[in-house]
């Protein structure tokens, strides 16, 4: 019995290393909503359209970057979230997986007001639940 003990306890330290080593470096980035291929085509979403472009968009991405195409998927935000701001600034606050052109977003802000982030996400979902309960 001890010895499954240790070995769960093993596992589990084992596993929990890459979450724990995603807590150490904090980015920023500051960019725009755009369809990914609007990006890849380096074409800015047309602007007055947006609801249009969320629409027919598959994927919506940060573009940081419209001269060079520099791209980050946010893969932890609901696309309806990210839809609702297209072609607008936004500043995006999260760990950096560079090699995946990937930002797992802790937090999101419009101009100064925090419109999205982990911390809210959880509290909805809690909510949720505990209304369901109710």
């Amino acid at each position: 019995m001890k010895k499954l003990f240790l070995l769960m306890l093993a596992a589990v330290i084992f596993l929990s290393v890459p979450i724990l080593a995603k807590g150490a470096g904090m980015s920023t980035l500051v960019g725009s909503i755009q369809g990914y291929d609007c990006v890849i085509t380096k074409k800015v979403c047309p602007i007055g359209m947006e609801d249009s472009m969320a629409a027919e968009a598959s994927v919506l991405v940060l573009l940081v970057d419209p001269e060079k195409a520099d791209f980050w998927v946010l893969p932890n935000v609901n696309q309806k979230v990210l839809a609702r701001h297209i072609n607008q600034e936004v500043k995006v606050v999260g760990h950096l997986e560079s090699d995946q052109k990937a930002m797992w977003v802790e937090e999101l802000y419009v101009g100064p007001k925090l419109v999205w982030s982990t911390k809210m996400q959880a509290e909805m979902h809690k909510q949720g639940s505990k209304d369901m309960k109710e």
